[in-house]
């Protein structure tokens, strides 16, 4: 069975670039445009990895959805990676690493951003 990723992005391109990327690489794609309020939403699912972009106009309502998926403990042990356009502050960085949450800039490598998925579902 293929694992599934659920991918949270405002852009309807980006969302179709990741889908099209990752069903490539044989991955059941979940692509959610807007923010998800609702952690039983993504208990049902129960996908192996979620990518979350971290965009500048959502940015701060994404920070606070990334924390309570890595507090919420039915959700917490699920890999993730991260997506941004402009760097982070020390701070930032710091949490993410002890949160072991993945960093990709944007614009990303495609190969960097697949080898990132497969080591964290990998290790998971």
């Amino acid at each position: 069975m293929a694992a599934q990723i659920l991918v949270i992005d405002e852009d309807d391109d980006l969302l179709e670039l990741y889908t099209a990327l990752l069903e490539e690489e044989g991955y059941q794609v979940h692509p959610r445009k807007a923010l998800v309020e609702d952690l039983h939403d993504i208990e049902q699912l129960s996908p192996d990895l979620i990518i979350l972009d971290l965009s500048l106009k959502q940015r701060k309502e994404a920070w606070a959805l990334l924390h309570r998926l890595k507090t919420h403990s039915s959700v917490a042990a699920i890999p993730m990676v991260v997506c941004i356009t402009t760097s982070l502050s020390l701070d930032q960085e710091d949490y993410l690493r002890e949160s072991k949450v993945g960093i990709v800039y944007k614009p990303f490598d495609i190969d960097e951003l697949s080898q990132r998925i497969r080591r964290l579902i990998r290790t998971h």
